[in-house]
């Protein structure tokens, strides 16, 4: 993992929020998605996630990527949308 990268996970919460799929019309929790009792998430395939296919067309990437927010991600950006499936809540 290349230096931004690292100090770039430092960042995350592990809160799982960023962590969904969309199947058909609802949203799920990424089927690597860990979810344990304390509100903590962990990735079972975080070393290697990056391209990996989550749900049909969609591929995990580096959050930082995603051009949307996530209410109290600490990767969101000024001016870009919340995330779809945060909408209305």
């Amino acid at each position: 993992m290349n230096r931004k990268k690292k100090n770039s996970a430092v960042k995350c919460k592990r809160c799982g929020r960023c962590c969904v799929v969309k199947i058909g019309n609802e949203w799920r929790a990424c089927p690597y998605l860990l979810q344990y009792w304390d509100g903590k998430t962990r990735c079972m395939i975080y070393p290697h996630r990056i391209g990996v296919i989550v749900a049909p067309k969609q591929d995990c990437d580096y959050r930082e990527n995603r051009a949307y927010n996530i209410p109290g991600c600490p990767y969101n950006k000024p001016g870009q949308p919340i995330h779809e499936n945060y909408k209305n809540k």
